[in-house]
């Protein structure tokens, strides 16, 4: 999917009406994820066996750094059948903060899907992610990850759970991760197991139509936009797209998530540049519809404070293709401007 890169020209004058194009080419220029605060969870990048405090290995990681710097991508591999997981970290080069989406292949109430944020960072350069969820009940669990380098280069995981408001803590896991080759984290995938708690739900299905690889050209024009792959993964509760535009530097990395327990899709979009407006966002599915379409949508904040409304709609065809629009509405959704139109081909 592309996100907002609706052309400069038609996006830039419809929100920054006053800016001349050329400032708006200056504009496009990537922001590099690279100060200080970009770099706090760069210890943890490389592939990992992961061992418990009893010395049993509880399994393999291997996290990389993507798009600049504005993310990084976990991949986790388990010892034990369907102990499958992945997670997104994406930087807010705006905030100067980073955030996480951890996603398994059971997303329903017994299951895991978690959104968590950085909140400190402590003098031995340890970080702590934190997230509150609510059960079925409405009661809160807090749930708290402290990642610690260490001199060694191994580096440790703690995560704490409370269920009283944070008044008592409880440990839930407790491991050193320590490095190992590429190869060995292949050779020890788990045992597949398959649960598919969001590929029996209708709902966890309506992505389907957009799975595969693409070729995206201009609907009016025909004009090569870009090139897209798309993945299901974590047995459907997750879908991945990876963005690569015809131009220089048009990158970015899509994470689709599926809550089983809601029946609620959301997304995460971030590409090279999150500095800018469209550079990070986050939407949510506001509708399906007969014909088959879905439309994401979310809120784009601008530096002066504005709210821009950013819809997304993919509609698969009779012929194969999926197409594509993007809009905006700068009055709360009572006008709309197409931007982006485009025809999703797949690739041989």
């Amino acid at each position: 999917m592309k996100h907002l890169r609706i052309g400069a020209a038609v996006f830039f004058s419809a929100i920054f009406p006053t800016i001349a194009f050329a400032d708006v080419q200056a504009m496009k220029a990537p922001a590099a994820c690279n100060d200080d605060s970009a770099h706090l969870i760069d210890f943890t990048v490389g592939t990992w066996k992961v061992t418990t405090k009893d010395g049993t290995v509880d399994g393999h990681n291997k996290i990389e750094r993507v798009l600049g710097g504005c993310a990084v991508i976990e991949n986790w591999e388990g010892t034990t059948a369907g102990d499958v997981g992945k997670s997104l970290f994406w930087y807010d080069a705006r905030s100067h903060r980073w955030m996480q989406t951890w996603v398994r292949p059971d997303t329903s109430e017994k299951g895991e899907l978690v959104h968590y944020d950085l909140v400190k960072v402590y003098p031995d350069k340890s970080v702590r992610f934190d997230d509150t969820r609510f059960n079925p009940k409405g009661v809160a669990l807090l749930e708290r990850t402290t990642l610690t380098p260490m001199k060694n280069g191994n580096f440790g995981q703690f995560i704490e759970v409370s269920r009283d408001g944070g008044n008592t803590w409880v440990t839930a896991y407790d491991a050193v991760y320590s490095p190992e080759s590429d190869a060995d984290y292949k050779m020890n995938q788990p045992v597949k197991d398959d649960p598919m708690p969001c590929r029996n739900q209708d709902r966890g299905k309506l992505l389907d139509f957009w799975v595969g690889n693409w070729r995206v050209t201009d609907s009016k024009t025909g004009s090569f936009q870009g090139t897209d792959r798309v993945d299901s993964t974590l047995d459907g509760c997750a879908v991945f797209e990876n963005w690569k535009g015809a131009d220089a530097g048009d990158e970015g990395k899509s994470l689709f998530t599926y809550n089983a327990r809601t029946h609620q899709w959301d997304q995460v979009w971030v590409t090279l540049d999150t500095s800018q407006p469209g550079g990070l966002k986050y939407k949510r599915m506001v509708g399906n519809y007969p014909d088959g379409s879905t439309r994401f949508q979310g809120d784009l904040d601008l530096p002066d404070g504005r709210i821009v409304l950013d819809r997304t709609t993919l509609t698969p065809m009779k012929n194969g293709t999926v197409h594509q629009v993007i809009a905006i509405s700068r009055d709360g959704g009572d006008k709309w401007l197409d931007g982006f139109d485009a025809i999703y081909t797949r690739e041989k």
